[in-house]
């Protein structure tokens, strides 16, 4: 059996990639081993996501099933203690998300914009506030459109991201070098080597 979790968000951050998967993991850890918190049921999971995507004074307010509301940062802050109680220590990979989880919902709660390093919402922020101060144009724009596709080019020479990223104003996890190796040696438990095999076998065919 597979659990497919799909979610339209393309992030371009090395970081808000490594720590949403990290996340998901150890939520994952959590529901496998049955004890994900009691409390945690929301009235309306999807819309609460698009409401919440969508808040642009950072409150961030999710209504629970049973009548209450608390933040989105709250309901993190519920996973993540739980993660905490249960999971620290099992490897060093888990503790080193558990450590940044803490971290990013720290920031967030102090000042939503100082994760512009890490996060792709507020590094676009950032840039899209910088470009509409230098040009004279509003976030109804039809330029602003382009201006956020742009961020998301996968070019390393055109890709606004990839100009953030090599002005060292975005925080990487990996080296290029890294990059490169992983590219040509997907770790030996996963279908990207079980794929790569049957690929090479075909071309020498």
């Amino acid at each position: 059996h597979r659990l497919h979790i799909l979610f339209g968000e393309s992030n371009m951050s090395e970081y808000a990639c490594w720590l949403k998967i990290g996340t998901t993991s150890l939520v994952l850890d959590l529901i496998e081993e049955g004890v994900v918190p009691a409390d945690i049921e929301l009235l309306d999971p999807l819309e609460t996501l698009r409401n919440v995507s969508r808040d642009a004074t950072y409150k961030w307010l999710v209504p629970m099933r049973n009548g209450t509301v608390i933040t989105a940062i709250e309901l993190q802050r519920r996973y993540l203690d739980s993660a905490k109680r249960y999971l620290h220590q099992k490897d060093a990979q888990t503790d080193a998300i558990l450590q940044e989880w803490e971290r990013i919902l720290d920031d967030l709660e102090r000042d939503p914009l100082s994760t512009h390093d890490r996060l792709d919402w507020s590094a676009k922020h950032r840039l899209y506030t910088q470009f509409m101060e230098e040009n004279g144009t509003t976030w109804q724009d039809d330029i602003m459109k382009s201006v956020d596709l742009e961020y998301h080019n996968i070019s390393p020479a055109t890709g606004l991201f990839y100009g953030l990223e090599a002005a060292g104003e975005m925080r990487r996890m990996v080296t290029d070098a890294e990059v490169e190796h992983a590219i040509l040696n997907p770790p030996d438990n996963t279908r990207a080597k079980g794929r790569g095999y049957v690929v090479s076998k075909l071309a020498e065919a």
